[in-house]
């Protein structure tokens, strides 16, 4: 299963211009964005998680508001 991950930006630019985080520039939003395997669903306490495989390789445990599934 695929989906595209949208981390939370770490734009000091954007902060130093006194925007708010929900704010970014497309140009942050877009470098924080990547296509990403889902190998399982549902995990952790609450199972509000998901295991996620990167581009490069890495194997990640990220919170399900991140990712919207594409296939």
């Amino acid at each position: 299963m695929k989906a595209v991950y949208q981390r939370k930006p770490d734009c000091i630019a954007c902060m130093d211009l006194g925007m708010e985080p929900a704010n970014f520039c497309p140009k942050c939003m877009e470098l924080n964005r990547e296509v990403v395997d889902i190998l399982q669903l549902g995990v952790g306490l609450f199972a509000d998680k998901a295991v996620i495989k990167k581009t490069n390789g890495a194997l990640a445990t990220v919170p399900m508001s991140e990712l919207t599934i594409i296939d």
